[in-house]
């Protein structure tokens, strides 16, 4: 059985161009789905700026190419994960 999660309706106020770019791009009935999932990716990279913070604390900081290359393996894998 597939548990579905549940949804809250909320208002939000976007710039007229943004809204009609995301029209666009998911469809007027894709609009929901496509905010959620930008919401979604935010917070994952919310979390991650957390988890560098904690890591430079008590290591060197990480160097602009190790960032470049974590940064396509997540979004490559998040490409991946969402045609499964």
């Amino acid at each position: 059985m597939v548990e579905r999660a549940t949804t809250t309706v909320v208002t939000v106020s976007l710039p007229n161009q943004t809204l009609a770019d995301v029209r666009n791009v998911a469809g007027k009935r894709g609009v929901s789905r496509y905010v959620a999932e930008a919401v979604r990716r935010q917070l994952a990279l919310d979390g991650l700026g957390e988890i560098v913070e904690d890591y430079e604390a008590s290591h060197p900081p990480l160097q602009d190419a190790e960032v470049a290359a974590a940064a396509r393996r997540l979004f490559h894998a998040q490409v991946g994960d969402e045609a499964a």
